[in-house]
């Protein structure tokens, strides 16, 4: 708009006018275009999802700054934000709670008394996926408790053993958070690497190799050889020959029948071997067949080794003179 306003000895003065108001196709604030003009949010989306993390994209039609109030209820309490001026916007949301749904709403901003708000929206994060955290391991003489918790529920493994094939397992199939398991059968004083595996509806995981110790000996303990291989409370020994198997039930000593094995020169013995303290104990020992040929015998031999304060517990299947059949 444009007027003339008459001055003295015949001057004018013309003024010009600048603003929208009640012209036809003109809105938004007065202002220069693409500065002063109100922000337009449109095109929101939201991309990137995963079970901890979201972005928030939108576009504005002139460069504004971006937030993203955002909650588990629509009073927010979090916020993200970018000063920036942009027309193309994107916010990552971290830190989130897996398969949980949030409240979230979006400001740009031009100037001060300048911006455009979205109304609140939602959105849900991934499935949670299982995690193990907080392992704990509580030791005995000849068991360990492993104890630790995972974000979903889960089922219980824990592989053991003395090396890192582990060898042996502990298992629960119930679904839980909180997880125990015992580990009995185990070696007194002896180190034994663990693994703990969790399987939940949405996957698995699995521990980094870890080791544990078994606490000070004691007494001997009981075995039944009802495993497919040998417990590593046992140490098996053949100085001159002779071999172990395992059937899964009964622990075979097995020796060449040509050979000649003194059971009272350890350099010829075959047995297993368990390292007990030097603590009174009762044995009972049970062999599941009986001598069938005239070379064969059967004994039991309890012994002091030369360490203090421990002694040695073998079983021992050995010829002896006075157990040969005629």
């Amino acid at each position: 708009m444009r007027a003339q306003m008459p001055l003295r000895n015949n001057r004018f003065l013309i003024v010009f006018f600048l603003g929208c108001s009640g012209f036809a196709g003109c809105s938004g604030s007065p202002g220069i275009p693409g500065v002063g003009a109100a922000p337009t949010i449109s095109a929101v989306s939201v991309s990137g999802m995963t079970a901890i993390a979201a972005t928030i994209d939108w576009t504005t039609n002139v460069a504004a700054s971006s937030q993203v109030n955002y909650g588990t209820t629509a009073a927010y309490g979090s916020s993200v934000s970018d000063s920036n001026m942009l027309t193309s916007h994107s916010l990552t949301l971290n830190s989130l709670t897996c398969n949980t749904t949030y409240h979230y709403q979006i400001t740009s901003v031009v100037a001060p008394g300048n911006s455009a708000t979205t109304s609140d929206a939602t959105f849900t994060t991934a499935t949670c996926q299982i995690s193990i955290s907080g392992v704990s391991v509580t030791t005995a003489a000849n068991s360990a408790t492993v104890a630790w918790t995972t974000n979903v529920a889960g089922s219980s493994v824990a592989n053991y053993g003395a090396t890192p094939q582990y060898g042996y397992s502990a298992s629960d199939s119930t679904l839980v958070t909180s997880h125990w398991l015992t580990l009995n059968s185990l070696a007194c004083n002896t180190t034994y690497h663990y693994q703990i595996t969790s399987v939940g509806s949405t996957g698995s995981a699995s521990t980094a190799d870890a080791t544990f110790t078994t606490s000070a000996c004691g007494g001997p303990l009981s075995d039944d050889f009802h495993t497919p291989v040998l417990n590593p409370m046992w140490t098996f020994y053949a100085h001159c020959c002779g071999f172990l198997k395992m059937n899964g039930t009964d622990a075979l000593l097995i020796v060449p029948g040509v050979t000649a094995h003194d059971i009272y020169n350890i350099n010829h013995a075959v047995g297993l071997l368990q390292t007990v303290a030097d603590v009174d104990f009762q044995v009972e020992v049970k062999f599941d067949s009986v001598v069938t040929q005239g070379t064969r015998s059967r004994e039991f031999w309890c012994s002091r080794t030369r360490r203090i304060s421990s002694g040695s517990l073998r079983i021992t299947m050995e010829p002896h003179p006075a157990s040969i059949l005629p």
